[in-house]
C-alpha cells in the first residue's frame, strides 16, 4: 500500500550521522529499519503514533525507535513537520552518543 504525502505529512530527513552509524548495524536489523525507512518514504502521518517510538528524558525534542536491540535517534521539527533521523546503535551504544 503506497501512502500519498499531504501538507499534514512529516517528511523524513536522514542525516549523514545516520549514514555512517547505520553502515555497522546488524544485517538483519538494517534490513528492518530499511524496510521502515521505504514504507513511510512518503511521510508518516503522526510519528507520536509510532508503536516503537519513545521521548528522551531531558530533551524536549529528541526520541528513539527501537529496532530489535537498536535504536534509531530521531529529532522532531514540530514546526516544519520534519523528523530527522540522526543516530543509529546498540542500547548500550545509543545512550553514549544520542543525542549529545
Amino acid at each position: 500500500m503506497t501512502s500519498v504525502a499531504t501538507d499534514d505529512m512529516w517528511q523524513m530527513k536522514i542525516m549523514p550521522t545516520f549514514y555512517k552509524s547505520f553502515r555497522h548495524v546488524d544485517p538483519e536489523v538494517r534490513k528492518t529499519i530499511a524496510e521502515f525507512l521505504e514504507e513511510h518514504s512518503s511521510g508518516i502521518d503522526n510519528p507520536f503514533n509510532l508503536p516503537n517510538i519513545r521521548k528522551l528524558t531531558g530533551w524536549p525534542s529528541c526520541y528513539r525507535l527501537r529496532f530489535a536491540n537498536y535504536r534509531v535517534g530521531v529529532e522532531l521539527d514540530r514546526r516544519g513537520k520534519i523528523i530527522l533521523f540522526r543516530y543509529v546503535g546498540t542500547r548500550g551504544d545509543f545512550y553514549k552518543h544520542f543525542p549529545g
